[in-house]
């Protein structure tokens, strides 16, 4: 099985790094996806989740959506996936205080009223975060 680890370290600070590493971290990830790398990262640890999640917290918008709708391998069957807490991306994207990938997610068709192993929807996540105005009306 093909994985993440070990191939990239995509950076927790997308914003700090300069326009050629964005462009390289994600022409490096697109080539992974697109050659077969399979869509889970730390696969069984508390830390498992999808390369959607991880695009959704550190990629800016034009960059989501270009990875989401890649014309070689799409990831519409990621849009929902839960990582070891029960969280989709659209959690990831809230927490993180990307609302334009959220905003992307749920035209996608993302569903917002997925809990967590908590019992909380992203909607939850959002008021208590203090965001609830960035994602009211989706």
């Amino acid at each position: 099985m093909l994985t993440l680890d070990g191939y990239i370290d995509i950076p927790a600070s997308w914003e700090e790094m300069t326009e050629e590493s964005k462009e390289q971290t994600f022409r490096t990830i697109v080539f992974l996806w697109e050659n077969g790398i399979d869509e889970w990262r730390a696969v069984g640890t508390k830390y498992e989740r999808s390369i959607l999640h991880i695009i959704a917290q550190s990629f800016e918008a034009d960059y989501l959506e270009k990875m989401y709708k890649n014309q070689k391998r799409p990831m519409n069957e990621l849009l929902d996936a839960k990582d070891a807490n029960g969280e989709t991306p659209l959690f990831y994207a809230v927490r993180r205080e990307k609302f334009d990938n959220y905003a992307f997610l749920v035209q996608e068709g993302a569903d917002i009223t997925i809990q967590n192993n908590e019992g909380k929807t992203v909607y939850d996540i959002a008021v208590e975060l203090g965001y609830e105005e960035y994602i009211q009306g989706n």
